[in-house]
């Protein structure tokens, strides 16, 4: 068990989001304020997984939505 306490706000070192003082593991990633290198590491190959796979998710819907939207229009000036 982890007995350091922080008393300041905190900033992720795996994802570089801001943590109240509050917690001691991340809101984000779930890092541990007080980590092993190879810990932060870890997380942060995580969350450019998940930030790459959200970015892939919506790069697939506004290509879905673009489609939709040419197809609609050949069909309005087709007639």
């Amino acid at each position: 068990m982890n007995s350091k306490k922080i008393d300041y706000d905190w900033v992720c070192h795996a994802c570089s989001k801001e943590n109240s003082k509050q917690v001691q593991q991340c809101h984000v990633c779930g890092c541990n304020a007080f980590s092993s290198m190879q810990t932060i590491e870890h997380n942060a190959s995580e969350q450019r997984k998940a930030d790459f796979q959200l970015s892939r998710d919506l790069a697939m819907q506004v290509l879905f939505l673009a489609v939709v939207a040419a197809i609609a229009v050949f069909f309005k000036f087709a007639q």
